[in-house]
């Protein structure tokens, strides 16, 4: 049996209020908001790059028309299988 709960959300808690807004944004909440879209929990993390790396990062981003943390994301999971 698994050791993940299944979070009690009440119907007022699934309104269009946006997920990263400061009222409620506790990590249950967060929990919450990733059951209910079916996606992976994800955990905040702050990292230095060297200047000329953020900017070339960015650049990508915007041409591919895509996020810098999905990016990121994709390069790290990369990193670790081949490892």
């Amino acid at each position: 049996m698994s050791n993940k709960r299944i979070p009690k959300v009440s119907e007022s808690r699934l309104d269009e209020t946006p997920s990263n807004s400061a009222v409620g944004y506790t990590r249950d909440d967060q929990w919450a908001n990733a059951f209910i879209k079916k996606m992976e929990q994800t955990h905040r993390l702050t990292v230095r790059l060297p200047l000329n790396l953020h900017q070339e990062l960015r650049k990508i981003a915007f041409e591919t028309k895509t996020s810098s943390t999905a990016i990121i994301v994709e390069a790290v999971r990369k990193y670790l299988n081949c490892e």
